[in-house]
């Protein structure tokens, strides 16, 4: 599975990357306007960071259990010819 390390640094990530997402007002009224349209809580880009970090090393192992299977995969490969 995954370290906890890895979850710790792309729990970091993630809401860095909200975080300074939310600089702008433009990005603030997009973040909030779009899920008031579709009826869901046009507060959840700041309520974000809380439930990411909740997120532990159990549900990551659960969810690639279920979804990832080693064997039932596609290959992609690019080639330039």
């Amino acid at each position: 599975m995954v370290f906890e390390s890895e979850i710790e640094n792309a729990k970091n990530s993630l809401i860095g990357k909200n975080d300074i997402s939310l600089q702008r007002n433009a990005a603030i009224n997009s973040r909030i306007s779009i899920p008031y349209l579709y009826g869901l809580d046009p507060n959840e880009p700041f309520s974000f960071a809380n439930k990411i970090r909740s997120i532990n090393k159990a549900e990551v192992d659960f969810v690639i259990q279920k979804f990832l299977d080693k064997t039932n995969f596609v290959t992609v490969s690019v080639d330039p010819n």
